[in-house]
């Protein structure tokens, strides 16, 4: 079953060194994807795309399927955030008129027309009429021919992405995969003494690899937010604790949280495990490409 996670409060980082936007495809143990990717909450797809382009990065080749999935997952992304982009821009004309709309209302209700009524009903009246006329304004924004226009560029966008193999993504898939066959307790004793040893990434794989620690940057924060979203990114303290005082009072602390959480260990695990690896310089030949 294909997992796509979604991410929360996600900036893109240090735009200054890089002109690419990075979307990640990782296979779960179980055979699930984890798809990460910035185009969530405040990362607008509408914000971006005409400045930076998109590439799609993946550790084992997928099947198509996946990437179908993902795409469709994008053009809804990409509906709401045109659509949005719209609402926001249109935002001061439908403020305005619905503002037009309020006065005039209230000033026919109670001052043109002589009923004697409370001048709260004229109020309510009056609120009442400017707020179905913004709402009426914002359907009308938002099935505009500017926002199917919009729409349209970001989903040919999406279509134009390339998928290829990355030596580093492989590497860190192979860290999830390790961490997903792992019981809890088997995790803790994996990461004792990992702030003190700083693990290479390339040993994953038993070879030397292409780290690019720009892609681990990107793969570190899309998890940090993913954690966030689940509420389990604060349950890393306990995980700090075991490491720096690996007893048994610390591993019974935190396996209780995270079970009580229900946080996933393995993604908690990989996010830390990204914090302490270092990166090593070995580079391999090109990999090849796969459209979505």
């Amino acid at each position: 079953m294909l997992t796509v996670r979604m991410l929360h409060h996600y900036r893109i980082p240090d735009m200054g060194r890089s002109n690419t936007i990075r979307i990640i495809h990782m296979k779960r143990e179980d055979g699930s994807s984890l798809f990460l990717h910035p185009f969530q909450d405040r990362v607008s797809m509408v914000d971006v795309a005409d400045d930076l382009s998109m590439t799609g990065l993946y550790g084992e080749d997928p099947a198509v399927e996946r990437f179908s999935d993902l795409r469709r997952h994008l053009h809804r992304i990409a509906e709401k955030d045109s659509r949005q982009w719209v609402l926001d821009q249109r935002f001061v004309t439908r403020f305005v008129l619905s503002g037009a709309v309020f006065l005039s209302v209230f000033v026919v209700s109670s001052v043109l027309i002589r009923i004697p009524v409370p001048v709260v009903d004229d109020l309510l009246l009056a609120l009442g009429s400017a707020i179905a006329t913004y709402f009426a304004l914002a359907r009308r924004d938002a099935h505009s021919r500017l926002s199917i226009r919009t729409c349209a560029n970001l989903r040919n966008r999406i279509d134009m992405v390339r998928f290829e193999t990355s030596d580093t993504v492989s590497g860190i898939e192979s860290v999830l995969g390790r961490f997903d066959r792992s019981t809890p307790e088997e995790i803790l004793h994996e990461l004792k003494h990992m702030d003190r040893t700083r693990p290479v990434l390339s040993g994953a794989t038993g070879q030397r690899v292409a780290d690019d620690p720009e892609v681990i940057q990107d793969i570190q924060a899309y998890i940090a937010a993913v954690l966030k979203q689940d509420k389990a990114y604060s349950c890393r303290k306990y995980l700090y604790k075991w490491m720096r005082k690996p007893d048994a009072s610390s591993m019974a602390l935190a396996l209780r949280k995270f079970k009580k959480k229900d946080v996933d260990l393995s993604l908690l695990a990989l996010f830390v495990f990204l914090e302490h690896v270092r990166v090593s310089t070995t580079r391999l030949a090109a990999s090849s490409k796969q459209e979505i």
